[in-house]
């Protein structure tokens, strides 16, 4: 309303003993509150910690520090609040913004940030609140980063969401944070192909929901450079996604999402499966109601064919990761298969398995909803993935700290 307006509507409620706001206005206070926290609660759940060795003092010192990254300079003050209120046992926080190049940081403890701020990166400040250049608080951070794999991929995802609503879904989250940048998009595959990544892997929401766009975006690519696609195939302009599929020479292959129970009409018959020439990996995630027996007689008939059954992401952890269980040890127990491989990473585990009556494969993947893990200041990942705002990550959960140093 303004705040003359607001000035005035408050001192006339005051003078004349009403309520200062109404059942209306109250409401919407809470649920700006509540989108608020809701907000402060995501962003903490990225922080990371790490111990600074700083000049106080003119002296060497350790220091706790909590650090999360944002894109813009939404409520700085009242973040570093709710982080330092919430992480009580922490020195002080790091508020990284990208979009200005600078940290903001902020405490409750007895230190003062002005002073750490000048020692060591040049800022300045106050006591509790001070700030300083990106760039120098990352170079006097010291992390590095090591590949985990040789052929390090790019995952990225297409600019447009599925229409689906699958459950164990979870990139669906990612299409819900704003609109998808497709200019950035652009912009970080152009940038990672000039870096040399020669692996491509485009996910969703769904790749051809658009053919001309995902052209577009594939066309940034080296054409000696591989690409692999994970879909849905959509009905629409089906003869059309195919052709393409076909006729692309950086396509390899497709992952097409096909799960037991899952029944929507939108999605092309399995009988467009023998116009596909590129290797096809139908992907199909578990569930307890999953008919093992359905997938592999659904699919089995088509040449040319992998069946991928994969655990569902939000039930797997390190504990569990490497186990053989669930679909991989019925096949195991079963005469009529027999374990070929069985190999993976500290982030994924893979069990493959050949139907002995024809030699069809049929392999068992288990992954956990992560690309990286760090070890003392070491961050070793396995991919980058450009999310739908273009942005560039070394993990599916928006981990960016560094990039900047491992894109250079």
């Amino acid at each position: 309303m303004g705040s003359i307006d607001f000035i005035k509507s408050i001192i006339e409620k005051i003078t004349n003993n009403k309520e200062l706001f109404s059942e209306e206005e109250n409401i919407k206070i809470d649920l700006k509150t509540k989108s608020r926290i809701d907000y402060f609660d995501e962003i903490g759940a990225k922080l990371v910690q790490r111990k600074m060795n700083l000049l106080k003092d003119e002296k060497q010192q350790e220091f706790n520090v909590g650090i999360v990254s944002v894109d813009d300079r939404r409520e700085i003050s009242l973040l570093g609040h709710f982080l330092y209120t919430k992480f009580d046992k922490l020195d002080f926080i790091a508020i990284l913004n990208k979009l200005n190049n600078n940290v903001s940081l902020r405490t409750n403890k007895n230190i003062d940030l002005s002073e750490i701020a000048k020692l060591n990166f040049n800022g300045g400040g106050h006591p509790s609140s001070a700030g300083c250049d990106l760039d120098i608080f990352m170079d006097k951070l010291n992390i590095s980063f090591r590949k985990g794999r040789e052929d390090v991929s790019v995952t990225v995802f297409a600019p447009f969401d599925c229409i689906n609503n699958c459950e164990f879904c979870t990139s669906k989250k990612e299409y819900k944070k704003g609109l998808p940048n497709i200019e950035n998009i652009k912009k970080s595959i152009s940038m990672l192909n000039k870096k040399g990544f020669k692996s491509f892997v485009f996910t969703g929401g769904e790749p051809f929901a658009d053919l001309e766009i995902l052209k577009d975006l594939i066309n940034l690519i080296d054409k000696d450079k591989i690409v692999y696609i994970n879909t849905t195939l959509p009905k629409h302009k089906i003869l059309d996604t195919i052709n393409y599929i076909n006729t692309e020479n950086r396509i390899k292959g497709i992952s097409l999402s096909r799960h037991d129970g899952v029944i929507l009409d939108d999605l092309a018959e399995d009988y467009y499966l023998n116009d596909i020439k590129k290797d096809i990996r139908i992907n199909s995630v578990l569930t307890n109601s999953t008919n093992i027996t359905n997938i592999i007689e659904r699919f089995s008939r088509f040449k040319n064919v992998l069946i991928n059954f994969r655990a569902d992401y939000r039930y797997m952890a390190d504990s569990n990761l490497k186990i053989l269980d669930g679909i991989g040890l019925d096949l195991f127990n079963n005469s009529c298969y027999k374990m070929i491989y069985s190999g993976g990473s500290d982030i994924c585990q893979d069990f493959e398995f050949i139907r002995l009556t024809d030699g069809l494969k049929v392999r068992y993947h288990k992954g956990l909803e992560s690309s990286s893990f760090e070890v003392g200041n070491t961050i070793i990942y396995y991919d980058l993935i450009i999310k739908p705002n273009g942005e560039v990550y070394y993990d599916w959960d928006d981990k960016d700290l560094g990039i900047k140093s491992l894109l250079r």
